[in-house]
């Protein structure tokens, strides 16, 4: 009688030699650190003894993120290395028809799963609804093949009201975004995490208690009806961004007047919705000696502001205001937003790391940092070229006659490391 042939992973088979699977555990598992992150879940697929081998002795990786927002995104992604990442996301099955790609067979999961995921370069696909259960699983899943803690989660909880993680990973979490109705439900997930750097929270109904995040880096509270003076400028936040408010005009005014003052050193840039151009500008300065400045001057700042490690926003076209000291902030209105920018205070340089690229946010003057890979050609932008491009026409149009030799003293005193990129 012929023996019945133990089920394998398609995944696993073409990506894994057969032998690995005669080797000891131990030896097996320094093989595996040699792995990239796919070939290790993989790995996991093949067997529920490789499995249970797996989550007995994880593998260490830098950390997971986790998204599930309205934006219709849900998916887990571990990061291994800057360049060695692996995604699970979950997908209606109604793309099912529009996605193709390798057939991921296991017996780890539950049908739902088994039957219904492909695999498409570092990511995984499974299409089934998006719900709070399913997103569970694959937490669970790919946490117990990685150990690493959560560095990000960005959650709807109107779209996953019931959502019931495993909150241990979760403590040294750095970046929460959610979207809820009852600010206690934002309290809730809030109470689970320590070391928070950056808050993102709408509620529709209520307020989160501002306490906990008076010195975080970075604040961003979309319904704040009942904030006062007091509170605001109480917050010790870099970036402060507050949405539906009962502020004053005035409030843009006094926010200029305490920068001018020295009163909120701690401040890098703030964004509060509010209608209207400024009220008492020209007043504000001469109280406080503050500069006009109307024209951009490239040697004081970039044209880009980098709001956050993945983000940079375009300051052309707004108002340059310089205090005594030295110091420089950058005035707009945007979108119905008033937004002020403090320059750090050497010119910064916003050059990336191979494989990497800013991209388009539509409808917008920000760009986020994403990997070339995800990226089309017509979306990138290159915003060190567009700085160096604008950099070489103000030379250019101040009537210097020696404006090339200017350019290229800037570029070697500003830039030398990308002296290769601008002179010939």
């Amino acid at each position: 009688m012929t023996a019945k042939r133990r089920p394998t992973s398609k995944t696993s088979s073409q990506t894994i030699p057969k032998g690995l699977f005669r080797l000891p555990w131990d030896l097996l598992r320094e093989v595996a650190l040699n792995f990239d992150a796919m070939k290790i879940v993989a790995l996991s697929f093949s067997s529920k003894r490789m499995m249970c081998n797996l989550r007995g002795h994880r593998i260490p990786a830098q950390y997971c993120n986790i998204t599930a927002n309205s934006k219709g995104r849900v998916f887990v992604e571990v990061v291994v290395t800057p360049t060695d990442r692996v995604v699970w996301e979950l997908k209606n099955g109604t793309e099912k028809k529009k996605l193709k790609g390798q057939k991921v067979t296991t017996q780890n999961l539950d049908q739902t799963v088994e039957k219904n995921s492909i695999l498409k370069g570092n990511t995984i696909i499974t299409f089934c609804p998006p719900t709070g259960d399913n997103l569970k699983k694959i937490v669970d899943y790919l946490l117990g093949v990685f150990r690493c803690p959560v560095k990000s989660l960005d959650v709807d909880l109107r779209l996953f009201p019931s959502l019931d993680l495993n909150w241990q990973p979760f403590k040294s979490c750095e970046k929460l975004a959610i979207k809820c109705v009852e600010a206690e439900e934002a309290m809730k997930v809030i109470s689970h995490v320590d070391g928070l750097q950056a808050v993102e929270v709408n509620c529709e109904n209520g307020e989160v208690d501002l306490e906990k995040f008076s010195s975080i880096s970075s604040l961003h509270i979309g319904n704040a009806p009942t904030m006062t003076k007091e509170q605001l400028f109480s917050l010790q936040c870099g970036t402060i961004e507050i949405g539906t408010n009962t502020f004053p005009g005035t409030i843009r005014d006094e926010i200029l007047g305490k920068w001018l003052n020295g009163e909120w050193e701690t401040l890098s840039s703030i964004s509060i919705q509010l209608d209207g151009m400024f009220s008492n500008f020209p007043q504000i300065l001469e109280q406080f000696n503050g500069v006009l400045q109307q024209h951009f001057n490239y040697r004081a700042r970039h044209l880009f502001f980098k709001k956050s490690e993945t983000t940079a926003i375009q300051l052309r076209g707004t108002v340059d205001v310089r205090r005594t000291d030295g110091r420089l902030a950058t005035l707009t209105h945007m979108n119905g937003n008033f937004m002020m920018f403090v320059w750090p205070e050497v010119v910064p340089n916003l050059s990336l790391p191979n494989g990497m690229c800013y991209a388009k946010i539509k409808d917008s003057h920000e760009v986020v940092l994403k990997q070339e890979s995800e990226v089309k050609e017509a979306d990138r932008v290159d915003v060190e070229m567009m700085y160096m491009l604008l950099v070489r026409q103000a030379m250019y149009f101040a009537d210097d006659d020696d404006h090339v030799e200017n350019f290229r003293n800037f570029i070697l005193q500003h830039r030398p490391e990308q002296q290769h990129l601008y002179l010939e």
